[in-house]
């Protein structure tokens, strides 16, 4: 997912057994503290969708109910917007529901449902 959100830039994401987050840029391995803010962000969605599977993998659970995500949008530019919702789009066959909390008024309108408090 992080490959197709960045449009092959960047090709991977590794934890390592102490925790350290690297960025695999051009095939070469660096440390996350590298990377701009917008970058770790989207780092840091990928991995906690990527954790959600998991999770639901080892529980034996046969699909995950939800995932929920409050501003994720924020640090991104509108192209990088772009991505990460088509990202969404091609893995919302995977959950019941995905909601999002999101200030961008562009956003709501890519959507069939939408709640506004």
């Amino acid at each position: 997912m992080y490959s197709q959100i960045t449009k092959g830039k960047y090709q991977n994401i590794e934890v390592s057994n102490d925790f350290d987050f690297f960025i695999y840029d051009d095939g070469k391995k660096y440390p996350i503290e590298r990377f701009s803010g917008g970058e770790v962000d989207l780092a840091n969605l990928v991995l906690r969708i990527a954790i959600s599977k998991t999770l639901t993998e080892l529980s034996g659970a046969s699909s995950i109910g939800f995932l929920a995500f409050d501003e994720v949008f924020g640090s991104q530019d509108e192209s990088r917007r772009m991505e990460i919702l088509e990202a969404f789009h091609t893995i919302k066959e995977q959950y019941r529901q995905i909601f999002l909390i999101s200030h961008e008024m562009e956003i709501k309108e890519m959507f069939e449902r939408v709640v506004e408090l």
